[in-house]
């Protein structure tokens, strides 16, 4: 894929925002003829100014060479370090989404969210296959999911969700099941809120 000079220039502009050329020199640890260079295109951005940039301005490289119009990048992308990694999968694991075996001194995911067992699976064949087509299915797809909260175990108590959750084969359809999940969620939530009260009651 060719880069596009424009779609880059515009936003880099965009990206330094109402910073001086000097002071985004010395954010950048370049000189300010180096800038005016990259701001006027007359100069690409190397990988290293690339990724210095996504450091210091919080934007997705991808969104500056034109790939995505995702801009930001989220703090997954931009700060996943080992304690992140083991907070993300501790709490899956206290809300019984996944579980953690040990064996043969191999530590060994079991996955209880279909929805996410099923994103899973399509990440990771994916991602084999071929990196653009990923990047497309993230930023197409299972970007569907960024605003849908993690669902509790009884979500799914209903007995042939989970089947056909499993069988689903678009995202669209993965999507219909969570709200059918998660109105089975607000329904346990309610009646355990009842019992709480009665309880509380007594």
């Amino acid at each position: 894929m060719a880069l596009d000079t424009d779609i880059l220039k515009n936003r880099l502009k965009a990206t330094f925002g109402s910073d001086s050329q000097k002071t985004t020199a010395n954010k950048l640890n370049m000189t300010q003829g180096n800038v005016s260079k990259l701001l006027s295109g007359l100069q690409q951005p190397t990988v290293d100014t690339l990724y210095r940039i996504n450091e210091v301005y919080g934007v997705s490289i991808d969104w500056l060479m034109g790939i995505s119009d995702r801009k930001n990048v989220t703090k997954i992308e931009s700060e996943l370090s080992y304690s992140l990694a083991t907070e993300i999968v501790t709490e899956l694991v206290r809300n019984g989404l996944i579980s953690l075996n040990k064996k043969n001194n191999l530590l060994s995911l079991g996955i209880h969210d279909p929805i996410l067992k099923k994103l899973l699976e399509k990440s990771n064949t994916i991602s084999k296959v071929d990196e653009d087509l990923y990047r497309d299915w993230k930023n197409a797809k299972l970007s569907l999911f960024n605003d849908k909260p993690i669902l509790c175990s009884m979500a799914f108590r209903e007995n042939d969700l989970d089947n056909r959750i499993d069988e689903a084969t678009t995202e669209n359809y993965l999507l219909e099941l969570y709200e059918e999940a998660k109105q089975e969620q607000d329904i346990y939530i309610y009646m355990m809120s009842g019992i709480e009260s009665d309880l509380g009651g007594q």
